[in-house]
């Protein structure tokens, strides 16, 4: 499944605690998309941001 967030269309409502990455704004993602995986994942600790960039 596939999904992206547009701030356009839907409230931004991803809590981030990233602080190194440039889409964090006030502990809120700004990214236009975001995307989770690796789609092989079967447990929390196997997932990931892969929308994630350093500052």
């Amino acid at each position: 499944m596939d999904k992206s967030y547009n701030q356009q269309n839907t409230p931004n409502c991803i809590c981030c605690s990233v602080s190194n990455c440039i889409h964090n704004c006030d502990k809120k993602c700004s990214a236009t998309e975001v995307h989770v995986g690796p789609k092989s994942a079967c447990c929390t600790a196997e997932t990931g941001c892969e929308t994630f960039q350093s500052k």
